[in-house]
C-alpha cells in the first residue's frame, strides 16, 4: 500500500476532500454535503426538528461553558471556495454546534504579518511578512510552517477538547479548516507526501487516537500514518521551555522506510506549533533520510 502511494505524485487534497464541489458553489455547501447533511441553498434555514431539539437540549459552549441555541443560518452562510475565503467565517460555520457565536468570533486567523519561515505571528499587526529573529539567528530544517489560527482561548479550547477530552467529532471540522489553509499556501502538486507527527505507542493506546492523523486521514491519496514513528517515550512538552523541549525530543523519531521520503516534498502536520521543538526534530530526521523539503502545517500557532 505504501509503495502505491510512493509511486504516484499527488496534487491538491481538496480534489478528493471536496470531490464534486465547483468553484461556483459556496464552500460550506460542499463540505456539508461531504458530511452527509445535504445542505443546499434551497434548503430551509432551520428545520422544525432543529427548533424543538435546540429548545429541549441546548448546546454548551466549549469555551465559556454557557448554553446556547445553535444558529442554523450560520451553517448555511455562503462562503466562496477561493483563497479569499475568510477563515474566521469558515471557523464560525464549522463550529456552529460547538461554540457560541461570541466565542467563535474570538478566532484569529494566522494571517500576515508572519515570519516567512516559521510562520510566527507577530504581535504587531502592522507591516509585511519577514523573517523573525530566531529564524535569522538559526537555520531551520524545514522550508516553511503555516497554521490556521492563533493559539488563543477560543481555538485552544477546541484543540484541548479534541485532544484531551476525546471529542473526536471535532476532527471533521478541523480537517476542513486544515484543507482551507493548505489551499492558501501550497500549489496543486507541490506536496508528495503528508505525514502526521506520531505518538509513542504507549500514549497512542492511552489516548486511543492520533489527533494529527485524524486531521489528514481523508487525504488518503498521499497521507501515510505510520511511516514516521516515535521510538522513545518522552515526557509531555507542556510547561517546558524551548531548550528543554528541544532536548526532550532529541532522537525520539525515526523513519520506517527512508526510501519513501527520499527526494520527496513532505508536509508534516500536527495540532499546535508552540516552540517548534517537536516538528523541527521530525523535519531534521526526514531531511537526514533524504527528503527534498519538509513543510509544516498545524491548526494553532503561538504568538511572539
Amino acid at each position: 500500500m505504501i509503495e502505491d502511494r510512493q509511486s504516484s505524485h499527488v496534487g491538491y487534497p481538496c480534489e478528493d476532500h471536496f470531490a464534486g464541489v465547483h468553484h461556483s458553489e459556496d464552500l460550506y455547501a460542499g463540505i456539508a454535503r461531504q458530511a452527509g447533511r445535504g445542505c443546499s441553498k434551497s434548503q430551509p434555514t432551520m428545520q422544525l426538528t432543529d427548533i424543538f431539539k435546540n429548545a429541549l437540549f441546548p448546546v454548551r459552549c466549549m469555551v465559556c461553558a454557557g448554553c446556547f441555541h445553535p444558529d442554523e443560518s450560520i451553517r448555511h452562510t455562503p462562503l466562496s471556495a477561493s483563497e479569499s475565503v475568510d477563515l474566521g467565517d469558515l471557523f464560525g460555520c464549522l463550529m456552529a454546534h460547538h461554540l457560541c457565536q461570541a466565542c467563535a468570533r474570538q478566532f484569529v486567523a494566522a494571517d500576515s504579518p508572519i515570519c516567512t519561515r516559521c510562520g510566527l505571528i507577530f504581535k504587531s499587526r502592522q507591516g509585511e511578512d519577514h523573517l523573525c529573529g530566531d529564524c535569522l539567528a538559526s537555520e531551520k530544517p524545514f522550508g516553511m510552517a503555516r497554521a490556521a489560527g492563533v493559539c488563543d482561548q477560543s481555538l485552544m479550547s477546541v484543540i484541548h477538547a479534541y485532544k484531551y477530552d476525546g471529542k473526536v467529532q471535532l476532527a471533521g471540522p478541523l480537517s476542513k479548516l486544515f484543507t482551507a489553509v493548505y489551499e492558501r499556501h501550497w500549489q496543486p502538486g507541490a506536496i508528495d507526501l503528508v505525514l502526521p507527527v506520531p505518538l509513542h505507542p504507549a500514549r497512542l493506546r492511552k489516548r486511543g487516537f492520533n489527533q494529527a492523523w485524524l486531521l489528514v486521514k481523508s487525504w488518503a491519496a498521499f497521507a501515510v500514518r505510520d511511516l514516521l514513528q516515535r521510538t522513545r517515550r518522552t515526557p509531555s512538552q507542556t510547561g517546558l521551555g524551548r531548550k528543554e523541549r528541544l532536548k526532550n525530543v532529541r532522537g525520539a523519531f525515526t523513519v520506517k522506510d527512508p526510501a519513501i521520503v527520499e527526494n520527496r516534498h513532505v508536509l508534516l502536520v500536527d495540532d499546535v506549533y508552540t516552540t517548534g521543538a517537536t516538528v523541527q526534530e521530525c523535519a531534521r530526521i526526514l531531511k537526514k533520510c533524504g527528503a527534498a523539503q519538509v513543510d509544516i502545517l498545524t491548526v494553532g500557532r503561538a504568538v511572539a
